[in-house]
């Protein structure tokens, strides 16, 4: 196509003007004029390289179905009008004036011609011949309004001179066109179209007039030829006039498409999996195609740096070990990229607009830094629990003293949030008796090797799983009126969970604080530690939240841990860099619709890889 020839040589066409039309003449090029109703044909009109694109009257019958072109109004022409427009680029547009807004009512063509270039940016208008033609075309023309006439057979009063037939055949009628014609080039008239009337009248018309004439069955010695497009590409069925040429045989091409489009559809040959899109594959499942050994591996190193590391705290003057905190955080950059980028994913979903690309990375970049500088703290302090109130003040210790005055211990309801491991040793420091709901890690080694650790330190680890077993130590530890840590921030993935909203998406939530308060009367109450600028660390226990009885007891449950949920929220969003959930699949658990639609996906899909 002309485009294209233009671009692989680094430029595109002019735009064509109408001084460049009426040039052509003077030259002695032959001017090319189409028609087109829409933008898919407009652009590939355009692209061949046409001169003059008109976006005719002709619409009534090829496009709208309609008998006559008298039928198509002003409202019709200029919604087509427009978007011819947006696929043209280098052609010279114009557009016909509809029957009614001009030869019906002469005052009110000026306003209505005006409208339509106005409206669709075209560059002239194209009026046929009628009584008061001269008279429209000359106000036309004073108004700066370019005009194309149109004379021999004009379809728009063609009933007015017996149908549908050549003009201009006996001397007498050829005069008279002829005079027509010189009387439009007078008016201002920049190009007329010569409809069906004698090769040889067309010929002196031409060589009489300093305008192009655009002939359409005028035969060749017209400056230009124009044709119905439809009619050029075989798309239209039934009579042709005897002046079109057919270049393609588009219906035949069409119909065949259609027909074949039909037959594979009824077929099931179409869509293929060529032509479908698949689900898109989580990062889950990319996870798990990580070989077994490979997993093993890692736990292994992971192992070994933390009894390497814990030997080497446990002599370590305090300067070695703010030296050794640096190189911890710099290896875990290096080998936790994975949740570095997942961080970067968890934040973006949470504050989408509120914060920039750069704000974010600063936040995923202060948590790896904090979670790094906290291990590394846990295992300095575990072996010198004396500093431990010099290191961790607590805030609020009132509202935890009162509560456990009830005798029914206290629910205490925290997240991944600062230095966390740190608050449970500080509260056994404090002399409270502690328990933490956790869950098991897939190592049993390394489990086994944290668990005596923490048991050393004084803190009772009740696991998440069984289910029975760790509801019933739980509720033995508030009976006893001890305390009871739940993170509440971490995704459930068993029974006893409730989804609730959290930073806008759903997410599986323990109802295990509300439960337990509701049997044992235990209080809940929030509590956070928070990193100070000097790395000092400050405990905040706040007053207990009381829980709304708002229905059925499944309704409660819901209700406040929701509550709860948005407290932990608020206090993210305050100091978003604490939170070391960034940095894990917290909405990793599915609706139970949610859920039943993944196992329908994956059996189709499993039934499509086995085919």
């Amino acid at each position: 196509m002309l485009c294209n020839i233009f671009k692989k040589e680094g430029k595109m066409p002019e735009k064509i003007s109408i001084k460049d039309v009426v040039a052509q003449k003077k030259s002695g090029k032959k001017i090319t004029m189409l028609t087109a109703y829409d933008y898919p044909l407009a652009t590939l009109v355009d692209k061949a390289g046409v001169d003059i694109i008109l976006v005719g009257d002709s619409l009534a019958n090829v496009v709208l179905g309609l008998k006559s072109t008298k039928e198509v109004g002003m409202d019709e022409m200029i919604h087509h009008a427009k978007a011819v427009r947006r696929g043209v680029h280098h052609a010279l547009l114009v557009v016909d004036m509809p029957y009614e807004a001009y030869q019906l009512d002469i005052d009110q063509a000026l306003d209505n011609a005006a409208r339509l270039m106005h409206e669709t940016g075209c560059d002239a208008v194209k009026i046929e011949w009628f009584d008061k033609c001269l008279e429209v075309t000359q106000r036309l023309v004073q108004a700066g309004i370019p005009v194309m006439g149109h004379l021999g057979l004009t379809p728009q009063t063609a009933d007015r001179w017996g149908g549908f037939k050549v003009q201009g055949r006996d001397l007498a009628s050829a005069q008279k066109i002829m005079e027509q014609a010189r009387a439009l080039e007078d008016t201002g008239c920049f190009s007329i179209v010569l409809e069906c009337i004698p090769r040889q009248v067309a010929a002196i018309i031409s060589d009489d007039l300093s305008i192009p004439t655009i002939g359409i069955g005028a035969g060749a010695q017209c400056d230009g030829q124009v044709l119905v497009t439809p009619d050029l590409l075989g798309l239209i069925e039934g009579h042709k006039p005897k002046f079109v040429k057919q270049y393609l045989d588009g219906a035949n091409y069409i119909m065949e498409g259609l027909q074949r489009y039909c037959s594979e559809v009824r077929s099931g040959a179409y869509p293929d999996p060529g032509h479908s899109y698949s689900m898109i594959q989580t990062q889950a499942q990319k996870a798990d195609r990580c070989p077994l050994w490979f997993k093993s591996f890692l736990r292994a190193i992971a192992r070994g740096m933390l009894y390497i590391s814990r030997t080497l705290i446990r002599i370590m003057p305090y300067w070695m070990f703010k030296v050794f905190v640096f190189f911890f955080i710099g290896l875990g950059h290096c080998l936790m990229l994975k949740k570095r980028n997942l961080a970067l994913v968890n934040l973006q979903k949470a504050f989408k607009d509120d914060k920039s690309p750069q704000e974010l990375r600063r936040i995923a970049q202060d948590c790896f830094n904090g979670f790094g500088k906290g291990m590394v703290e846990v295992i300095y302090y575990a072996d010198r629990a004396h500093l431990l109130p010099q290191k961790v003040t607590i805030e609020g210790q009132q509202h935890l003293d009162k509560a456990l005055k009830g005798g029914h211990g206290a629910v205490l309801v925290s997240a991944h949030f600062g230095n966390f491991l740190l608050m449970y040793f500080r509260m056994i420091v404090a002399g409270y008796k502690t328990n933490v709901i956790m869950r098991r890690v897939r190592d049993e080694r390394f489990e086994k090797y944290i668990s005596d650790f923490r048991n050393q330190f004084g803190l009772k680890t009740i696991y998440d799983l069984p289910a029975r077993k760790c509801v019933q130590e739980s509720l033995r530890a508030l009976r006893h009126n001890e305390i009871l840590f739940i993170l509440l921030d971490q995704n459930y993935g068993t029974d006893g969970r409730v989804f609730v909203d959290f930073f806008g998406q759903k997410a599986a939530t323990a109802a295990g604080p509300v439960v337990f308060s509701c049997r044992t009367q235990a209080p809940i109450l929030p509590i956070f530690i928070k990193r100070q600028e000097d790395d000092t660390h400050k405990i905040v226990i706040e007053p207990p939240v009381p829980l709304v009885q708002c229905g059925d007891e499944q309704e409660n449950i819901v209700h406040n841990v929701a509550k709860l949920t948005k407290i932990i929220e608020d206090r993210i969003r305050e100091n978003p860099h604490m939170w070391g959930g960034w940095m894990h699949k917290r909405w990793k658990s599915r609706t139970v619709e949610e859920q039943s639609l993944l196992d329908k996906l994956q059996e189709r899909l499993q039934k499509e890889s086995g085919q």
